[in-house]
């Protein structure tokens, strides 16, 4: 491996501080209408609050049976500890979420190459592109449940490598718990194919038999065995529906549901969709078509077993068709501690393709510069405030990194991160505030309809479509959960769409107003103080809401 200098130390230091920044600048400078399930896991941790339930996740106070709880305690705590229910304490977690991946990460390369290369390794995995502008700035659970994942993964290797293999099946057990707590049951299909892929490949296949192994089992059923007993004890009856939707949340992206055709096309296109996602660093992946490079990385059992742990469980998301990036961050970590290594070693096995993937690498660089002269001069980014300025301070500092890049006389891989630390600085200023913005009178409409019915009953008619987001900016302005209602009773507020106002008996429109991923016109009505409660017809016209998880 390559030495490094006490100033390649201090530029690693000074481009995790940059990151460390950017990652808090504008967290809440867009709203939640953006097209994840973040505004879901605002609206379950929020209605856990209100209810005082928190083993019983709730959507508009019915129960939600997607995910198990434990991202949602994390983001409850978030809001409570803050003080506010708010996109900011929405998304503190997910930050502090990615610092717990970065150390896994770094802690586990650093126990074979040292910590400055663990660091950098951890650096690449921050600030790949699918993190650095997308997920590291939303209230999602992936980057916790890769954290654990991964965290899961070393411990199998290190602890087995050692042949501690009572605290190796505990341990990893034991994360697999809290990870299945969080998601679900894709902890248990990447402990056990972990597990499998690595006593296949050490030949112990008889410790699966053994009384670690056991205890291991005891380690992950008595926190999930506890949690699902205190739920069924508060929510009867719901046992088989709770199973068959976390079976049915596991196998519904997967060929299974989709078929041989797109099963075949997913094939073909996946590699290159990972490689695009995790841009830039995934670009050194190319280092490991040089056989020399492959060969002197993989004689190590650290390498060999990252290799082995990508491809035993990347089939999985392989053979489904439809598969979000954010699903692939363990794969992005496994990933980068190969790649990172694997640059290390081409300085003597490659060096020919070492210096065209870091001029390809440096070219990326002078492009963001030129991006970054730009900005001030555009109409969707040159009217925020002090745009000159902050144009100019990114100039500056890309141009001083470029520079430093081209004389080759500092690690060139610490000056990309360092790099990739500044355009994320840049994003935040010139785009985050502007994010979806064509969405953001949905906000504020939300938040007016909360206002007008403060202290006044307020319900959705059921059959009615309203965006996760739309509810939660109203249970979370009048402190109470937004329930749906079948019945039109007197003096009561309800939101009701267009189709169905026929159905309602005399009433008061107070406000239309619009929700997302519903084309048509929500409206606030009251209805009339001397009118019967009524119970609709069940054969009126139905607009029932698309829940994805």
């Amino acid at each position: 491996m390559n030495a490094t200098t006490r100033r390649d130390t201090w530029l690693l230091i000074l481009a995790w501080g940059v990151l460390s920044a950017a990652l808090w600048i504008n967290l809440d400078a867009h709203h939640l209408f953006v097209h994840t399930d973040e505004p879901r896991r605002a609206l379950v941790a929020l209605e856990m609050i209100l209810s005082g339930d928190y083993l019983t996740p709730t959507l508009n106070g019915e129960p939600y049976l997607n995910k198990p709880p434990l991202y949602n305690w994390l983001i409850a705590a978030s809001f409570q500890l803050i003080g506010r229910y708010d996109e900011w304490a929405l998304r503190v977690p997910a930050v502090l979420s990615l610092y717990l991946l970065a150390l896994v990460v770094a802690l586990s390369v650093a126990r074979h190459h040292g910590l400055f290369l663990g660091a950098l390794t951890a650096l690449a995995l921050a600030t790949s592109g699918r993190i650095l502008f997308f997920d590291s700035f939303l209230g999602l659970i992936d980057i916790a449940f890769s954290a654990l994942v991964v965290a899961g993964m070393s411990t199998i290797f290190h602890l087995g490598e050692a042949e501690h293999w009572r605290s190796l099946f505990v341990f990893s057990y034991l994360l697999c718990a809290i990870a299945f707590l969080m998601k679900g049951l894709p902890a248990l299909a990447f402990q056990g194919l972990t597990l499998l892929a690595y006593l296949g490949w050490r030949r112990a296949w008889r410790r699966l038999f053994s009384l670690d192994h056991a205890w291991g089992l005891l380690a992950f059923l008595l926190p999930v065995g506890a949690y699902y007993l205190a739920y069924f004890h508060r929510n009867p009856g719901l046992e088989e529906a709770v199973f068959a939707r976390l079976w049915s949340e596991s196998a519904k992206r997967t060929g299974l549901e989709f078929g041989l055709g797109p099963v075949l096309v997913h094939l073909g296109t996946f590699p290159f969709e990972f490689l695009f996602h995790f841009l830039p660093w995934t670009l050194l992946a190319l280092l490991l078509l040089a056989k020399g490079v492959r060969r002197a990385l993989f004689d190590h059992p650290f390498h060999t077993f990252c290799g082995l742990a990508f491809l035993a469980n990347v089939w999985l998301y392989w053979t489904s068709p439809q598969v979000y990036p954010r699903y692939l961050f363990a794969f992005a970590a496994l990933m980068t501690a190969l790649v990172i290594p694997a640059h290390a070693l081409a300085e003597h096995h490659a060096p020919r393709w070492k210096q065209a993937i870091e001029a390809l690498l440096g070219g990326l660089i002078a492009l963001a510069l030129i991006a970054a002269l730009a900005l001030p001069f555009t109409d969707r980014t040159g009217h925020y405030p002090h745009a000159l300025l902050k144009s100019a301070f990114l100039a500056l500092a890309l141009t001083a990194i470029l520079w430093a890049y081209w004389r080759g006389r500092l690690h060139r891989l610490v000056l990309l991160g360092l790099a990739l630390a500044f355009i994320r600085l840049g994003f935040d200023w010139f785009n985050l505030p502007g994010r979806d913005g064509e969405l953001t009178p949905l906000k504020h409409q939300a938040l007016a309809v909360a206002r007008l019915t403060q202290n006044q009953p307020l319900y959705i008619y059921d059959g009615t479509p309203v965006h996760d987001g739309t509810s939660f900016y109203i249970s979370a302005e009048r402190r109470e959960i937004l329930r749906r209602s079948d019945r039109a009773q007197p003096g009561t507020f309800y939101i009701v769409a267009t189709p169905l106002l026929q159905r309602l008996p005399p009433y008061e429109e107070w406000m239309q107003f619009r929700t997302t991923h519903y084309s048509g016109w929500l409206h606030l009505v009251r209805i009339g103080e001397n009118t019967l409660e009524t119970i609709p017809e069940t054969d009126g016209p139905q607009h029932k809401e698309e829940r994805p998880s």
